[in-house]
């Protein structure tokens, strides 16, 4: 652990140091964004030299060379920046930063990850198989089996490939020098990009509250502490907080902000930041794709109302990283796709060097300039609810309906409910102050740039998240996800606006501001205190329950750690054939440890019916939990033939207190290796 902590501190510093370096070129050094803007430059630059290696899956030594190389710039910045470095994080801010991160710390080492339930073996898996492997990304996530690409959502992002990078890395002293002691990757993967969340995001709130000039410092002190430990204290946020998509809102949060301050500071250099912000956001998650449209399309349509010149030259600039993404996922399923995508972007990019297309794009801003407020609120929305209404009435099965609206997303994706339907007490209290300051901005914005805001504001949440139109906006641009786009709306940058508007309107009387300013304070106290107490309205209440049976380190059990290295050793000993060991498995953790092995089963097949490779034989070899009755009933009299003579299955790792029928019906073709206190392994006879 000693190891991991070095180097996020290390990399924090070099962080900074890039932001510092880049502020050179960007004027960007007032009121202090360096560490937050130097990790956006260095994920995007981190994308970008991935991206050949991603496209046409070249050896993981490709990404040692560039993350190696990329770190050594940035020490470089360091080595000749130092003494800026230090103004920078010797102060008051960086202590702040310091103690949100171990308070985090603390939370996070008392939560599990759920890892049955989750999607986190799917992300572990996936950095773990990464390491040292020949071809990159050539395997399915999930079981491990070798050979193909799975999903093209998951191919390009570089954050996970940074930590497979981070893994190798920790650990070079083994892989390099064969000597030392070895950091599990489950260890590294949760606690090195988890502790880069949590420094990043709070140096950005923080930075957050020194920009905005508070009268009242009391008041910046109760925002700064809603917003670094009950808003960045959303579950996810903790238990999750190495996933990309934990990154989703936070970069979102920082595209508006810069945005923000390109209109407020009328600096024109901040604009190009936009792309680099959007490149490190798709490093981290291909959900980001249509954040960045919302914010895009907002934007644009925000440029052609108030007549901004050259908007479509800058926004192909801006959506850049956009275009490119989207060419390269949908070209892997489409090759036609690819070809012509490239010759498009070939065409206008090259293109706008030349006088007739750069006129041509100054013919269609004036265009946009005079319609704008027709095609964007009549002709848009006319034509979104046309396509909605035939997908709602005319396609047998469609999802979404206008009904799914409604549902309790928060029950299965990290996401909150902000519409009062499915909030907790204490999350309404938040809501409120939320929705008040949406309406000040809505019906108070003067300046350009809140104007921006409330643009921005409008278009989501009347046009792309209008339950009449989410159909259409979910078949042509976000999937099944589309709610994710409320983030757009509600994130720490927009929130902090909406406090200080809500502040602005209690302003006048000492009474509310202090009654307001201690309610927060107790709700805030109440979400984290409660998580600990097993009340359900707690922020992580469900994580720390579980972190109740799991080791601090590796966020899950010590039988299953055990019982994992006991089927290594086997292994070692014991399997000398060519290929990949073929394994049935009752825990999801076996594949950040054994990431070469093929789990023929795993949690992933309880949702996904599609995707179970044999449905009579993965009734007798899933996990069986007491709580959970399908209302199959096994066909355990078949367990021999299916272990002796399907698939060349070699091992078997079992839970074997929930799950003694399989136990005792493997029993007569494996010979148990090991029996811990609640798992056992076996070697399938031949």
């Amino acid at each position: 652990m000693l190891r991991i902590i070095l180097f996020v501190l290390v990399f924090m510093l070099i962080s900074t140091a890039i932001g510092i370096e880049t502020s050179k070129y960007v004027d960007i050094k007032e009121n202090k964004f360096s560490t937050v803007i130097g990790f956006v430059v260095f994920l995007c630059a981190l994308q970008i030299l991935y991206y050949p290696a991603q496209i046409f899956n070249l050896s993981f030594n490709y990404i040692i060379v560039v993350s190696v190389l990329l770190l050594l710039i940035g020490m470089y910045f360091l080595i000749s920046n130092f003494k800026e470095v230090k103004e920078e994080l010797l102060n008051k801010k960086t202590l702040i930063v310091l103690i949100s991160v171990i308070i985090f710390s603390f939370v996070s080492s008392n939560t599990f990850i759920d890892i049955e339930f989750s999607d986190a073996a799917t992300y572990l898996n996936y950095i773990a198989q990464n390491i040292n492997i020949n071809k990159l990304n050539m395997f399915n996530p999930v079981t491990g089996l070798k050979g193909h690409e799975w999903d093209v959502y998951y191919l390009y992002q570089g954050w996970y490939h940074f930590g497979a990078f981070l893994c190798w890395l920790i650990n070079a002293n083994v892989y390099v020098l064969n000597m030392g002691s070895y950091v599990a990757n489950i260890t590294v993967s949760i606690w090195a990009l988890g502790l880069i969340y949590s420094f990043i995001s709070s140096f950005f709130i923080v930075d957050l509250l020194e920009y905005f000039n508070f009268k009242d410092k009391i008041s910046k002190y109760v925002i700064g502490i809603y917003l670094l430990f009950y808003a960045n204290f959303y579950y996810w946020k903790i238990a999750f907080s190495f996933y990309g998509n934990t990154f989703r809102a936070l970069l979102g949060a920082i595209l508006i902000f810069l945005i923000y301050r390109w209109f407020k500071e009328e600096k024109e250099e901040i604009k190009l930041l936009f792309p680099i912000v959007i490149t490190a956001g798709l490093s981290f998650t291909s959900s980001f794709l249509f954040i960045a449209f919302v914010i895009m399309f907002s934007l644009a349509i925000y440029l052609f109302m108030i007549k901004k010149e050259k908007t479509i030259y800058d926004m192909f600039t801006f959506v850049f990283p956009m275009a490119f993404y989207g060419i390269i996922m949908f070209g892997k399923v489409y090759p036609i796709i690819l070809i012509g995508g490239i010759l498009f972007l070939v065409l206008i990019y090259v293109g706008r060097f030349f006088k007739p297309i750069r006129r041509s794009m100054y013919y269609l801003d004036d265009f946009f300039f005079k319609h704008i407020n027709k095609i964007a609120f009549v002709l848009f929305p006319i034509f979104l609810g046309l396509v909605s209404f035939y997908l709602n009435f005319m396609v047998d099965g469609f999802i979404p309906t206008y009904s799914h609206f409604f549902e309790d997303h928060q029950n299965y994706d990290m996401i909150k409910d902000y519409y009062f339907i499915y909030s907790n007490l204490l999350d309404n209290v938040f809501n409120v102050i939320r929705w008040t300051g949406i309406l000040f901005i809505i019906f108070k914005s003067k300046s350009i740039e809140d104007k921006f805001i409330r643009a921005m504001i409008l278009i989501t949440l009347v046009i792309l998240l209008n339950p009449l139109f989410i159909s259409a906006i979910a078949f042509g641009i976000t999937g099944i996800v589309y709610y994710r786009m409320i983030e757009v709306v509600f994130n720490p940058f927009t929130e902090i606006l909406m406090f200080i508007a809500v502040y602005k309107l209690i302003d006048f009387n000492k009474i509310s501001k202090n009654l307001s300013n201690t309610v927060i304070v107790i709700v805030v106290l109440l979400g984290n205190v409660f998580s600990f107490v097993d009340n359900k309205s707690g922020l992580y209440t469900f994580y720390v329950n579980g972190g109740k049976e799991t080791t601090p380190l590796e966020k899950i059990s010590q039988n299953e750690i055990q019982a994992i290295y006991e089927l290594s050793n086997l292994i070692s000993e014991d399997y000398h054939e060519e290929g990949q060991v073929v394994v049935i498995s009752q825990t999801s953790a076996l594949r950040t440890y054994m990431p070469n092995i093929y789990q023929i089963f795993t949690s992933r097949d309880n949702y996904y019916v599609e995707a179970r490779l044999n449905e009579t034989f993965y009734h007798i070899a899933k996990r069986h939990y007491p709580w959970i009755d399908d209302g199959i009933v096994p066909q355990y009299d078949l367990t021999c033939t299916m272990l002796q003579d399907y698939y060349g299955i070699k091992y078997v790792l079992l839970e074997y207190w929930e799950n003694s029928e399989f136990d005792k019906a493997s029993d007569p073709c494996t010979d148990t290796y090991f029996t811990g206190s609640h798992y056992k392994v076996k070697k399938v006879i031949r």
